[in-house]
């Protein structure tokens, strides 16, 4: 009887288990160094954004500031690079992919400027006064305060947002706001040629305006914001007369190289009546003088506003004793200085589509150009539109 064999062979040609051995860990192999490179750049990141975010020291009275490169600056023409003071053309003779912000602030009854700036960008100008925040650089011409305002990476955000050089203005203490009110700022950017405000604004007028040195759409209700807010009005009748009169609807000035209006017209919603006609020659000194009886005897003398008499009218032209001439039609108001050769003004061309608010000349543009330290001679500046472009207050040049 045979024996049977108990050994059982299974894989006689090989084995179940193929091999065996030890992987590395996951933090010894490449994946975790990838991690740790992309966790050291998000810090590195992190850590430079911190340091353009640090609050800088803003000058108080700071009443417009600008955020362009070097890039954006060399796109304007010649003439206005040159007007440009000094100490900002000195960082802007600099190559520099990130934006510098040059400011205008005003202590007392003068400007003064200062530049905000990569702290690596900062060139040897006549700012003595620096402060350092993080990686910014704020340089100005006097005394920085203490507290901190805005931050350099604000700024820069705001460059970038727009795609472009970004401006802002706060245009009520630029332009000499007299009782307080908002402070809010306006900023501004170019778009397809035009340079766009965050101002809402209703579409203006579709009549154009004249090419005088300032001309402009007085939108419904302005003459008793003016009225309301400002105790004096240049070149217009005063608050107390203004709220005596109908609404204004347009303003026409035209001045001489000393300031003073040889060509005024103003237009008002409504026709005017003869007490109203009196008002506006009163305001303009067309006044008539009455003799007072004091109480002691003596007699003194005031200058009232005209009336009209029985079977005569204010109405039509009138001369005063310097020569001046006013003309009051129907809704019209027209006041022409002696001697000046001033001719019925023309209409000017729009500089874009979109229905016209302001017009201003190009030496009324450079008078507001030096304002804010920006020397512009009349000859380099060209006249500037104020328009609504599509719910937005915007401007553009002749």
């Amino acid at each position: 009887m045979a024996v049977m064999n108990r050994d059982i062979v299974m894989n006689g040609g090989g084995s179940i288990i193929l091999a065996e051995g030890y992987s590395r860990g996951f933090w010894r192999s490449w994946k975790a160094i990838v991690v740790g490179v992309c966790i050291g750049i998000l810090v590195l990141f992190a850590t430079f954004i911190w340091l353009l975010s640090r609050p800088l020291p803003i000058p108080h009275g700071t009443l417009f500031y600008a955020v362009a490169t070097s890039e954006d600056v060399r796109a304007l023409p010649q003439d206005i690079q040159d007007a440009l003071p000094p100490d900002w053309r000195a960082y802007l003779g600099q190559t520099s992919r990130l934006p510098f912000v040059f400011g205008i602030y005003r202590q007392g009854e003068t400007l003064f400027s200062f530049v905000i700036s990569p702290r690596w960008h900062a060139p040897r100008t006549e700012k003595i006064h620096q402060v350092t925040r993080g990686l910014s650089l704020i340089s100005a011409d006097t005394n920085l305060p203490s507290d901190s305002g805005r931050s350099y990476l604000s700024y820069l955000f705001e460059h970038w947002r727009h795609g472009g050089p970004t401006l802002g203005v706060r245009p009520l203490d630029a332009l000499g706001y007299v009782n307080g009110g908002s402070q809010e700022w306006i900023t501004l950017h170019v778009r397809d040629g035009l340079l766009v405000s965050s101002v809402d604004a209703p579409a203006a007028p579709a009549e154009p305006l004249r090419e005088t040195d300032i001309s402009l759409h007085v939108p419904v209700g302005g003459s008793v914001y003016l009225a309301e807010h400002f105790e004096a009005l240049p070149y217009l009748p005063d608050p107390d007369r203004l709220t005596r009169l109908p609404g204004l609807a347009r303003v026409d000035f035209t001045f001489d190289d000393s300031g003073e209006p040889t060509f005024t017209r103003l237009e008002f919603e409504l026709s005017l009546s003869e007490a109203e006609a009196g008002v506006l020659l009163g305001a303009y000194g067309f006044t008539v003088r009455r003799a007072i009886v004091l109480p002691d005897g003596t007699t003194s003398f005031e200058r009232i506003e005209p009336m009209a008499a029985s079977g005569t009218s204010l109405f039509g032209p009138r001369t005063d004793d310097a020569g001046r001439l006013a003309d009051i039609t129907d809704e019209t108001f027209t006041l022409v200085r002696a001697r000046s050769s001033q001719d019925e003004p023309r209409y000017a061309k729009a500089c874009a589509n979109a229905p016209v608010w302001m017009r201003l000349s190009a030496r009324t543009v450079s008078i507001i150009a030096n304002r804010f330290g920006l020397h512009l001679e009349p000859s380099q500046a060209r006249p500037l539109q104020i328009v609504s472009e599509n719910g937005r207050l915007a401007a553009c040049f002749e």
